[in-house]
């Protein structure tokens, strides 16, 4: 594990004075970055300390204690009270959100690392702000424009890079995976369903010893990966470093031959023909395969032109009928800005705010365009959202499903893994009951 760094006072001290203004490229090359003359940086971005959000404040450059006022962002339950963060969590969050006053307002201290998921919930959740007006177009836009600079002018001298270790096989587990493969050889070498379950148990071990140690000898490579700026340790790190598995073939996708070898350690004499046909099928993913894809985007698009909504924002087309809805962790988000009857019996926009203040498995009834009585939709039966964005004709936007099949014969071309979807159909069955 990566060793423990503690923030000094005086570098605390120094954290804490500075305004959203003041964090630019030098000042983060200053703080951060290994100059020359020295080994290790000012402040390490992973340096803890104790953050006590309601003392933060504009620094008064007169005196040695600071003006406490300037919060720059909005305090939650895990946030109320002296919390422990980071040196690099602490000046992302300072510049990314300290900005606008009312982006300050509705963003809450994110104390996690800034990797690819938390970038896409931080914008899920920004949207969701300037839909219901709490922002502006032009707040949103200098936010993007702050989060381009911060993941990319700095990182000449604060991202990590692969290293050897994150590139070459590790001895010890070359060895757990030649013991996995004599063990289970007839059955690997032999495919069948259940040997793909049992690879795929047997991969994930694999990949979890690699990950450990690549953590207890501090590569930064292991860092790329963990980010999902670049790479992905099943796949790319498999393939480079650990072992190839399972390859489709291409004349038929569904049929497979299986290999351990690896790219750092070269592939074997004897399976040169199936790496090449796996290139084939890459290829062709990508240069024939997109055609399915297209195709039924041009259909799709020709059958739903017309469908739209009606102008009138305030439209209501009558109807008495309503679809119940179970709410849960995953669906609020699709029912925002959607129209549900109250407690009174009226009908209520519902806020993400109104959404996250329901109770875990809360059924309300809502306005579905399932049962508009208009010719277009109107704006009760199909919502706020897209009159919130623009957009009237609706129809046109059911192209994202059949854009994704398109997408997915592109990513083949560099993602080829094997994947196994578990899904119980009895179970699904039971739980709309």
């Amino acid at each position: 594990m990566r060793e423990r760094i503690i923030l000094s006072e005086v570098s605390k001290r120094e954290l804490l004075s500075l305004l959203p203004n003041e964090v630019t490229l030098e000042k983060i090359k200053n703080l951060f970055a290994v100059v020359e003359g020295q080994n290790n940086p000012k402040i390490s971005w992973e340096a803890e300390f104790i953050l006590d959000l309601d003392r933060l404040g504009i620094p008064n450059k007169n005196q040695d204690e600071f003006g406490w006022g300037l919060h720059f962002c909005k305090r939650t339950d895990e946030t109320s009270k002296p919390f422990k963060t980071t040196a690099g969590r602490y000046v992302v969050n300072l510049f990314l959100f300290g900005g606008a006053k009312s982006i300050r307002e509705n963003s809450p201290y994110y104390n996690s690392p800034f990797n690819k998921r938390l970038i896409g919930t931080v914008g899920k959740s920004l949207s969701v702000l300037l839909l219901e007006g709490k922002i502006t177009s032009d707040e949103y836009i200098d936010y993007i424009d702050r989060e381009q600079w911060l993941s990319f002018a700095p990182t000449s001298f604060v991202s990590p890079s692969f290293d050897n270790l994150s590139n070459k096989p590790i001895k010890e587990v070359i060895t757990a995976r030649d013991k996995m493969y004599e063990d289970n050889k007839e059955a690997l070498d032999n495919y069948s369903l259940n040997s793909m379950i049992l690879y795929q148990g047997e991969e994930k071990k694999l990949l979890k010893m690699a990950e450990d140690i690549l953590d207890e000898k501090n590569s930064p490579g292991l860092d790329i990966y963990r980010s999902g700026a670049s790479g992905s340790f099943g796949n790319n790190y498999r393939n480079v470093a650990l072992m190839r598995g399972y390859m489709p073939k291409s004349d038929d996708p569904s049929q497979f031959s299986f290999s351990t070898s690896n790219l750092m350690d070269g592939i074997k004499p004897d399976e040169t023909a199936p790496f090449a046909d796996l290139a084939i099928l890459a290829s062709f993913s990508r240069a024939v395969g997109t055609q399915d894809g297209g195709y039924l985007t041009k259909k799709v698009n020709a059958s739903f032109q017309h469908v739209g909504i009606t102008p009138d924002s305030e439209s209501d087309c009558g109807t008495k009928r309503f679809l119940s809805v179970k709410l849960d962790k995953d669906n609020r988000r699709g029912l925002h800005l959607q129209y549900y009857k109250n407690d009174e019996g009226k009908l209520e926009l519902l806020t993400m705010e109104k959404l996250e203040s329901f109770p875990e498995n809360t059924v309300i009834e809502v306005r579905s365009t399932l049962f508009c009585l208009d010719k277009k939709y109107c704006s009760r039966c199909m919502g706020q959202l897209y009159y919130s964005i623009g957009i009237e004709k609706v129809g046109l936007l059911l192209n994202r499903i059949t854009s994704n099949v398109l997408n997915k014969s592109l990513k083949k071309f560099h993602d080829l893994t094997v994947k196994i979807s578990d899904l119980d159909y009895l179970e699904k069955i039971e739980s709309l009951d």
